[in-house]
């Protein structure tokens, strides 16, 4: 399930001021879909988490402080296993771009 942290976290932050479904910014929509998805075993999910709160931490810093090499391989893997997950991968499509933009790589 989503910890309280990184909740409150998707909760104020935009990313981009870009607006998904239901009015949440698109990472709050992932965090949530990947929190609840049946899809996925419980390590991949804590594993996906944890890379989420590692973007959220990336994200908080000047882009020009921002780590390619910490990012991007998260934003990757976290494409590959929603385009292979069944509902996740609606809300990667939503989501995805917007987090790439965000932090400059295309997805």
């Amino acid at each position: 399930m989503c910890g309280p942290r990184i909740a409150a976290e998707c909760s104020y932050w935009s990313l981009v001021d870009g607006q998904g479904r239901q009015g949440r910014p698109p990472l709050a929509q992932l965090t949530g879909a990947i929190a609840t998805s049946q899809a996925l075993a419980e390590d991949v999910r804590k594993d996906v988490l944890d890379g989420i709160q590692v973007l959220l931490e990336q994200a908080k810093a000047p882009p020009a402080e921002r780590k390619r090499i910490v990012f991007k391989p998260i934003i990757d893997t976290i494409a590959n296993i929603c385009g292979g997950a069944g509902g996740l991968f609606t809300v990667w499509q939503v989501a995805g771009p917007a987090i790439g933009a965000f932090f400059g790589i295309p997805v």
